[in-house]
């Protein structure tokens, strides 16, 4: 291949990937009028359930009306390469 050939080439793959980067840009904003998220950010404690090496796994029960149990939903904290993760 000669080296024009090979710089077309390296440009025709950069033009695409600077298409394709241009497509995954969200350009939208926020509805005016949607309505306001009056969700409470809970407060309670995750309690450790297990380990492995590259995460961990908890479990919160947030407090429901009344002091009564409510939902209960997992948490995991995670790390390393994507590849690791599995």
């Amino acid at each position: 291949m000669r080296s024009g050939q090979v710089f077309t080439s390296l440009a025709l793959v950069w033009a695409g990937s600077v298409r394709h980067a241009q497509c995954a840009y969200c350009s939208g904003a926020p509805d005016p009028n949607a309505p306001r998220n009056a969700n409470p950010i809970t407060d309670a404690v995750p309690a450790f359930i297990r380990e492995v090496t590259n995460g961990k796994l908890y479990s919160v029960t947030q407090t429901g009306p009344n002091g009564n149990p409510g939902q209960t939903f997992a948490v995991t904290h995670v790390w390393g390469t994507p590849f690791s993760y599995g």
